[in-house]
């Protein structure tokens, strides 16, 4: 499959060179002028000097892996380029401002869109399966900053929106929301469908921690997701891709995060 990668820091890199592993065909665009060759580790990428000429060359699918603030323009570009599998990285954005436009357009041309959310392919989580869990308390703390100096900070709860949207995986559907969040920091309480959840996440802490709680009523059990699973790009990238393939939806497409996304902006 083509696909088509738009955005070379170290995200949009290891994406690149998961995908040539995997055996596809890989393009690259950075608007910084980045020599796209030499960020992905001597895979077969190529670069172009505009994003009009990339678009045009029938990608079957495209990862937007530049700062959040870019990420809806750029889906819609792409959207309208042809472009039918849209893979975005978290968060989807930093404001609604578009985002009923994107969710609309996205409809209109039939795209398979997904928001990335490794946390849900974390092998560790299966030990989860098959628990009747009433709620989730979900810990993040890692002393980092997940912008370079040239982009705009951003909230923690969007910065670390995996943990919301894992809730949401877990509780299904937001029927409310409180508590608070700046670039440091977050402490969120989540009422869902099927429970409740706690999100508490810090960027001052170390060692980095990552675990989930969670609680069926009688028990509590506690998985440690840290360090990474190096293998949950892997799986999400291969979801995606099948997804793609079969004109599937994705588990997580741009209509779904847009809401967690919502959500999410109430305490940011």
């Amino acid at each position: 499959m083509r696909v088509l990668v738009i955005g070379c820091g170290s995200i949009g890199a290891r994406r690149a060179r998961l995908l040539a592993e995997m055996g596809h065909e890989v393009e690259g665009y950075d608007a910084a002028g980045i020599h796209v060759e030499e960020l992905m580790d001597g895979t077969d990428v190529s670069s172009k000097a505009s994003l009009d000429h990339m678009l045009k060359r029938n990608h079957a699918a495209a990862l937007i892996c530049t700062p959040p603030e870019t990420h809806m323009s750029l889906a819609l570009d792409c959207l309208r380029a042809g472009v039918r599998g849209l893979f975005i990285e978290k968060p989807l954005a930093v404001s609604t401002d578009g985002l009923d436009e994107l969710v609309g357009v996205v409809a209109e041309a039939g795209a398979v869109s997904m928001v990335a959310c490794n946390l849900r392919f974390d092998a560790r989580l299966r030990d989860l399966d098959g628990v009747p869990i009433k709620s989730v308390t979900l810990r993040m703390g890692q002393d980092v900053k997940h912008w370079s100096p040239a982009h705009q900070p951003v909230n923690m709860i969007l910065d670390s929106i995996h943990e919301l949207d894992l809730a949401v995986s877990m509780l299904g559907p937001i029927g409310d929301i409180a508590g608070r969040s700046d670039t440091d920091s977050a402490f969120v309480e989540v009422t869902h469908l099927r429970g409740t959840s706690t999100i508490v996440l810090d960027r001052t802490t170390d060692p980095p921690i990552r675990t989930v709680t969670v609680h069926d009523g009688h028990k509590e059990r506690v998985v440690n997701l840290w360090p990474p699973d190096p293998e949950m790009y892997c799986r999400e990238m291969q979801h995606f891709l099948d997804c793609v393939e079969k004109g599937e939806a994705t588990c997580n497409p741009i209509e779904r995060a847009a809401e967690t996304l919502r959500w999410a902006l109430e305490v940011a």
